[in-house]
C-alpha cells in the first residue's frame, strides 16, 4: 500500500507497479529502448518500493535507485551504465543481458539475484551479498568485489579478468557447495585474503592471478600450478 498523500502512476506495456515516492522529489520517466514510455512517476527512484516491477529494457543510465527495494523485479536487458544501486535490496531481481558497467552496487543485498551475461565491467560491488546469486558468463572484467559475499554463487564461464576479490568468500552455501567457477577466467584477478574453500579451481583460468598467505585454498590446491603470482594485501 502507498503512503497517504503520495502520487504515482504506471503505463505502456500493462505492468503492475507498486511504488513508493518521496513526494518533494523530481519526477522520473523511464522509456525502454525503443523509446516507449514505460512509466511515469512524481518523484524519485530512490529508496522506492519497486517490488516485482517489470522494467525489462528500460534505458535508466546514470538512474540513482540507492536504497530500493526491489525484491522479485525484473531489470534485464536494462540499461543501466554508471547506475547508483548502492544498497538496494535486490533479492531474487533478474538483471540477465543488462549493462551495469561502472554501476555503484556497494553493500547491495542481491541473494539469489541472476546476472546471467550481464555486463558488469568496473562495477562496484564491495561488501555485496550475491549469496547464491547467477552471474554465469557475466563480463565483472575489473569489477572491485571486495569483501563481496559470494557463497554457493554461479560464476562459471564470467569473465573475472582483473577484478578485486580482496576478502571475499567464495565458500560454501548453506546447502553445500562453493561457488562455481568453471571456465571463469580470473587471469590478474586479486584473491588476497580470499576464502575459496570448497571452490573447485581446477577449470578456472588462474594465470596471473595473486593471492596471499590468508588465502584460504581448497586442501592440496598448488597456486603455483596454475602459474598464481604470491602477493601482500592491497
Amino acid at each position: 500500500m502507498l503512503d497517504d498523500g503520495i502520487q504515482w502512476f504506471a503505463s505502456g506495456y500493462n505492468r503492475s507497479f507498486a511504488v513508493a515516492f518521496n513526494e518533494s522529489s523530481k519526477g522520473t520517466v523511464v522509456h525502454d529502448q525503443q523509446g516507449n514510455v514505460i512509466f511515469t512517476c512524481e518523484g524519485s527512484l530512490r529508496n522506492a518500493t519497486l517490488e516485482r516491477v517489470m522494467l525489462s529494457g528500460a534505458v535508466l543510465p546514470g538512474v540513482d535507485l540507492s536504497g530500493a527495494y526491489l525484491l522479485g523485479a525484473d531489470l534485464s536487458y536494462a540499461s543501466l551504465r554508471n547506475a547508483i544501486l548502492a544498497r538496494a535490496v535486490l533479492t531474487h531481481a533478474s538483471f540477465d543481458c543488462s549493462d551495469l558497467e561502472e554501476c555503484d552496487l556497494t553493500e547491495t543485498v542481491a541473494e539469489g539475484a541472476s546476472f546471467t551475461v550481464a555486463k558488469l565491467r568496473r562495477a562496484r560491488l564491495c561488501n555485496a551479498d550475491l549469496y547464491w546469486a547467477l552471474l554465469h558468463s557475466a563480463d565483472c572484467t575489473e569489477a572491485d568485489m571486495a569483501n563481496a559475499n559470494l557463497r554457493g554463487s554461479t560464476l562459471c564461464c564470467a569473465n573475472l579478468r582483473g577484478a578485486n576479490l580482496t576478502g571475499a568468500n567464495l565458500g560454501p552455501g548453506n546447502m553445500g557447495g562453493g561457488a562455481d567457477v568453471e571456465g571463469a577466467n580470473l587471469k590478474h584477478s586479486i584473491l588476497v585474503d580470499a576464502i575459496l574453500i570448497g571452490v573447485n579451481l581446477e577449470k578456472a583460468i588462474l594465470d596471473g592471478a595473486v593471492y596471499s598467505s590468508g588465502t584460504q585454498f581448497p586442501p592440496e590446491f598448488r597456486p603455483e600450478k596454475h602459474n598464481m603470482r604470491a602477493g601482500g594485501r592491497c
